[in-house]
């Protein structure tokens, strides 16, 4: 028997203590509620919890941001339907009853003076309709177009020598595109590094994109074939292993060239070039499957029955829209008794089954083209390309809207003889978008902002009239990198506030979701008289009445159309409204599970706690009674 150290009650005292230590867990969470009250009681469930807290409480502003948009938007309605009923109706009314020769001069001065009062309150309803100092009925709020551009700033990352051209992102960070001269697709890993490069033979190929599966699709021309066949276009599945899965061509159609390819969303394969009609180059789309069964193919130009182009067209590129459908981007020329007339600007908008809806051309007296275009969150598209009035060629890029109709337009060039053009955009992290080109024989960035106006620009060395900048892509660490005729380049960007810019209420961005990005735009209107055209209504002669009534029902027209743009706007809104109360809901419920305790099963573990800890506290007096045993021998 030893009695230095008492080795049973030194382990019911551990048991004692550990027994203790779980009781007050339990008893802290059972009087939080909370299963996680610091960081040691579950590291990774409290990282992941307080991710989810975030996200449920930028859900809950959202929603409260989305019920504020819908009140805007009721406002500005309310003001419009006001402006309808009773003043432009009655507008109508007046200028039916002065049309009636039954009336003379006299009387339709008396009614003009009621006239003049009433787009006097439509006037004053449309400069007094707010929300919360908004104006949302009047043009006070334009951009301010009167900006200088600023001088820009890069810092260059790393360079590749490699003169490229269909330069696009894969999904580990590095890129692929087509090495010029020779037409050879290549790999390069995120810092610029060559990865592989392949050669196929008997064939230029023009196009490569990463597939969703890992793999690579590319485009280009068989030259072992006719100059007009329907195998001169060759489009080639790879795996990632650049082992062949399939090739295909374009069949039922003569093609000439094909220059773009992309994936779809729906994992179909779309391509854009040339292709040969009944007489002429007509710009030619083709879809395919995620097998390379042909499914849908549009030839469109003059020499079809039922035309959309006009001559001799060709398309450059391809993007996917909001949509589901396609806009095709190149050129086309105008056939006129039997000759062509200078190209203009194309664009060619299509359903996700290749049937075109529109098409735009934008252009001057001399040859012009399209190259790319990026979408944008209103449903339209910014276009970049070359701008030709018959002296000079200058950059190009214009916006359109979802319907094909251009919006703003601007021209860029310094010198009266140089060529310049605008090649390759994309969407910067501030929302602006970075455009690049030659301009005056020099390689330049452009900065624009949504209305078109260029905030900034910055030249760069290198460029010629042989050369082009031929994509800009924008990385997920804020830095971008070009592909050029003479290399590769990865750089960042900055650039200084400009003092002409100034900030509008034209376009409302609310922001209906609880991450970057997540916004919904409102698009203002100007309902005052001049903008309705009825300011100069003038009901005193029965001439200036019968004109009047054509006036007040286009204006009539006009608002309606407004008042179900807003209602669209409307049930847009609630419709994410929905979604986030019910995501935010589930959200919750995920983070309870992670956070909150269960109360009945930790009530077990406390009455288990107290047990054990009561036994311990037993065998703990019985422990430090064995020493006393010891006396005994010692009588």
């Amino acid at each position: 028997m030893r009695i230095g150290h008492n080795i049973t009650s030194l382990n019911s005292l551990n048991r004692l203590n550990k027994n203790n230590k779980s009781i007050t867990s339990s008893q802290e969470r059972l009087s939080s509620g909370l299963r996680i009250n610091i960081a040691a009681d579950d590291a990774a469930g409290l990282a992941i919890s307080e991710k989810m807290r975030a996200q449920i409480r930028g859900l809950s502003q959202a929603a409260r941001n989305t019920q504020d948009g819908i009140s805007l938007i009721q406002t500005a309605e309310g003001g419009l339907g006001t402006i309808q009923d009773p003043n432009l109706l009655r507008l109508r009314e007046l200028a039916i009853q002065a049309s009636n020769d039954t009336l003379t001069n006299f009387d339709r001065t008396l009614i003009q003076k009621e006239v003049e009062q009433i787009k006097l309150g439509i006037n004053d309803i449309a400069n007094n309709t707010q929300f919360n100092g908004i104006h949302l009925l009047n043009n006070d709020l334009e951009v301010n177009t009167n900006i200088t551009p600023v001088q820009g700033n890069i810092s260059t990352n790393w360079t590749a020598n490699i003169p490229a051209r269909d330069l696009s992102k894969t999904s580990d960070g590095g890129y692929v595109g087509i090495r010029i001269p020779g037409n050879n697709p290549f790999k390069l890993d995120s810092m610029g590094n060559l990865v592989w490069s392949q050669a196929i033979p008997n064939m230029d190929v023009y196009s490569i994109k990463e597939s969703s599966d890992g793999g690579y699709i590319l485009l280009g021309n068989d030259f072992s074939a006719g100059a007009i066949s329907d195998q001169r276009i060759n489009i080639i599945k790879w795996d990632g292993n650049l082992n062949e899965q399939w090739s295909t061509g374009v069949s039922g159609v003569y093609s000439i060239m094909g220059n773009e390819v992309i994936e779809t969303s729906d994992g179909s394969f779309i391509v854009a070039g040339t292709g040969s009609g009944i007489q002429n180059w007509d710009g030619l789309m083709a879809k395919f499957n995620s097998s390379g069964v042909q499914q849908s193919t549009s030839i469109v130009g003059s020499s079809q029955s039922n035309p959309v182009g006009y001559g001799s067209e060709e398309f450059n590129s391809i993007i996917e829209t909001a949509d589901g459908g396609y806009l095709a981007i190149g050129s086309s020329s105008l056939k006129l008794n039997s000759s062509y007339t200078d190209k203009s600007s194309w664009v060619v908008k299509y359903d996700s089954n290749l049937n075109p809806l529109w098409d735009t051309r934008v252009g001057a007296a001399g040859d012009d083209e399209g190259y790319r275009a990026i979408a944008t969150s209103d449903g339209g598209a910014i276009i970049v390309g070359s701008y030709n009035d018959s002296t000079k060629t200058s950059g190009l890029i214009y916006k359109l809207d979802s319907s094909g109709n251009v919006l703003w337009e601007k021209n860029i060039s310094n010198e009266t003889s140089n060529s310049s053009q605008l090649t390759s955009i994309t969407e910067m992290k501030d929302g602006n978008y970075i455009v690049g080109g030659i301009v005056d024989n020099n390689y330049r960035l452009s900065i624009f902002d949504s209305q078109g106006n260029e905030l900034a620009n910055v030249n760069l060395n290198g460029g010629g009239s042989t050369d082009r900048l031929n994509n800009i892509i924008s990385n997920d660490d804020g830095s971008y990198t070009f592909s050029t005729t003479t290399g590769i380049t990865n750089f960042n960007v900055s650039y200084g506030s400009n003092p002409g810019t100034t900030y509008d209420y034209k376009t409302v961005n609310l922001q209906v979701g609880a991450n970057s990005g997540d916004n919904f735009a409102v698009k203002l209107t100007d309902a005052r008289t001049t903008a309705l055209g009825i300011a100069d209504i003038d009901l005193s002669t029965r001439q200036g009445a019968e004109l009047a009534i054509s006036k007040i029902d286009k204006a009539i027209n006009t608002v309606s159309s407004k008042r179900s743009m807003y209602g669209a706007y409307q049930n847009a809104l609630e419709h994410i409204h929905n979604n986030l109360t019910n995501y935010e809901v589930n959200l919750t419920a995920a983070e309870s599970r992670i956070r909150d305790v269960d109360m009945a099963k930790e009530m077990m573990k406390l009455t288990k706690f107290n047990v054990l800890s009561q036994a311990s506290q037993a065998m703990l007096a019985q422990a430090n009674q064995q020493p006393q045993g010891v006396l005994e021998l010692l009588k």
